[in-house]
C-alpha cells in the first residue's frame, strides 16, 4: 500500500511538473504572440501613416500615366512617344501600383519582411512625390 500512495504521490507530483511546465509553454508562447502582434501594430501603424501623406498623391500618379498610355493606344495620329519611353512609362505605373498596393495592405497581411522593407518603400515613395511635386510646382510658374 505504501508502494501506491508513493506512486500516487510521484504521479501527482510528476503531472505537477508536467502542468506547471505546459503553463510556462503557454505563457511564452502567449509572450511571443504578443511580442508578433506589437511589430504587426507597430508596422500597420506606420504604414496607415504614410497612407494619409501620400496615398492621394501616387494615385494621382499612377492615374494620369494610365491617361497617358490610353490616349497612346486611342490616337489615330502617328504616335508621339518612342517605345522606350513608353515602356518606362508602364514600369513607372506598376512600381506606383505596387506601392499603392503597400499602403492598402490589411493588417492580417503584414508579415515579418515587411518590417524590413518598409523604410525602402518610404524612400521611394518619397522620390516620386517629391519628384511629381517639383514638377507641378515647375509647371504652375
Amino acid at each position: 500500500m505504501e508502494t501506491e500512495s508513493q506512486n500516487s504521490v510521484a504521479n501527482s507530483v510528476s503531472s505537477s511538473s508536467t502542468a506547471d511546465s505546459m503553463l510556462l509553454d503557454s505563457t511564452a508562447q502567449a509572450g511571443e504572440i504578443n511580442i508578433g502582434t506589437d511589430w504587426q501594430e507597430e508596422i500597420y501603424q506606420k504604414i496607415i501613416s504614410l497612407k494619409e501623406l501620400y496615398l492621394q498623391d501616387l494615385n494621382e500618379m499612377y492615374h494620369k500615366i494610365a491617361r497617358k498610355l490610353q490616349q497612346q493606344q486611342d490616337d489615330s495620329l502617328p504616335q508621339q512617344l518612342t517605345p522606350e519611353v513608353l515602356e518606362k512609362m508602364r514600369t513607372l505605373q506598376e512600381i506606383l501600383e505596387y506601392h499603392i498596393n503597400i499602403l492598402q495592405i490589411p493588417k492580417s497581411e503584414i508579415h515579418p519582411g515587411l518590417k524590413d522593407k518598409l523604410p525602402s518603400y518610404e524612400r521611394r515613395i518619397l522620390i516620386f512625390v517629391n519628384s511629381n511635386r517639383s514638377i507641378r510646382q515647375r509647371g504652375l510658374n
